[in-house]
């Protein structure tokens, strides 16, 4: 179960409201204590709050160490060999949600699809109006304001006109 932005998750109360931003877990015993910040932040437990991780760190040790990447980056091979907490995050090529280096891309964020470029795997912007598509001349779905269409092998989002 995950709660809402600024509600935490208590075994016993379940959802609560919490005055510490960006804390996902509660104490069961102490509601107004933090045991788990969000993806991208560290509980600083001496301060009770949620401190933000370097940009690009999923999880943190401290605010200059990354213990895993998040979501739109990688991990650097061979960067740092120090500790479980001393790992390298490297940003993905544009419109990637999940890479495993600089070169390809795993899968795309929204409003992207995946293409094969030479021998890797890109993330290339939808058609104008698409928010999901499977290829420049294939939209699934449009944004709002949008409307599809299709015409032979291809559908595409086209703007209302007021």
């Amino acid at each position: 179960m995950k709660c809402m932005k600024n509600y935490c998750l208590n075994n016993v109360k379940g959802c609560i409201n919490t005055n510490v931003e960006n804390c996902e877990r509660c104490n069961d015993n102490d509601l107004s204590k933090c045991t788990g910040c969000e993806e991208g932040f560290r509980l600083d437990t001496e301060n009770n709050i949620c401190v933000k991780c370097k940009e690009g760190c999923a999880t943190c040790s401290d605010d200059n160490n990354c213990g895993s990447c998040g979501s739109g980056y990688f991990e650097k091979k061979g960067e740092s060999e120090n500790s479980a907490y001393d790992i390298e995050c490297s940003k993905c090529l544009e419109g990637c949600k999940i890479c495993e280096d600089g070169k390809s891309c795993v899968s795309c964020k929204e409003g992207y699809y995946i293409s094969k470029e030479s021998e890797n795997l890109i993330c290339v912007k939808c058609p104008e109006g698409c928010t999901e598509c499977l290829g420049i001349n294939t939209c699934l779905k449009c944004n709002e304001g949008y409307f599809l269409t299709a015409s032979g092998h291809s559908a595409l989002c086209m703007k209302f006109i007021e």
